[in-house]
């Protein structure tokens, strides 16, 4: 050193803030499914390397195999959707709320049907899907114009106009129709 300058010697601090790797679970609020139908359930696991998610659920109401929802019971259920955290990433999820209904059914029927006197033709049902499950119920407003039976045979009595009611009462998982 030459001359009188002086030099301090000084020194700093820096705190240094470690902390887990953030995760985050993205996913609808609810979804709905059909009684024993399978859908994809879907959500995004921001870190998928982190580890393995865990599914909370009633499963009396819902079972999740593969990837997939299958509804197993009429009703709601929240699924939680959880990663537990490790050293290294931290915890997070996400909640839907499951609602499984019956499989809704509808039904085609001919607005109108002409018979004579004595003759007999059949009520066409059309059920859309096709493999609903259930029974179908015919009732004459006037049976003392058209008599109809359970499966839809139609027979002209005397001369009038009647109108014969078509109900699909589901069975199982299908819903009824009227």
């Amino acid at each position: 050193f030459t001359g009188n300058k002086r030099f301090l010697a000084s020194s700093a601090q820096a705190h240094v803030i470690v902390s887990l790797i953030p995760t985050s679970i993205e996913a609808n609020k609810s979804m709905a499914v059909n009684l024993t139908e399978k859908i994809d359930l879907d959500y995004i696991f921001s870190h998928p390397e982190a580890g393995d998610l865990k599914f909370d659920y009633d499963n009396s109401i819902i079972s999740i195999e593969n990837g997939k929802i299958k509804g197993e019971k009429i009703g709601k259920t929240s699924l939680t959707i959880l990663f537990e955290g490790n050293g290294k990433y931290a915890s997070s999820n996400a909640t839907i709320e499951v609602t499984v209904s019956d499989i809704e059914t509808s039904m085609d029927v001919a607005d109108e049907l002409s018979v004579n006197i004595t003759e007999s033709k059949v009520i066409d049902v059309i059920l859309n899907p096709k493999d609903s499950n259930g029974v179908l119920e015919f009732i004459s407003n006037d049976i003392s114009v058209v008599s109809v039976d359970s499966k839809g045979n139609v027979k002209g009595i005397k001369v009038g106009t009647a109108t014969v009611t078509v109900n699909f009462i589901g069975a199982g998982k299908y819903r009824s129709v009227s």
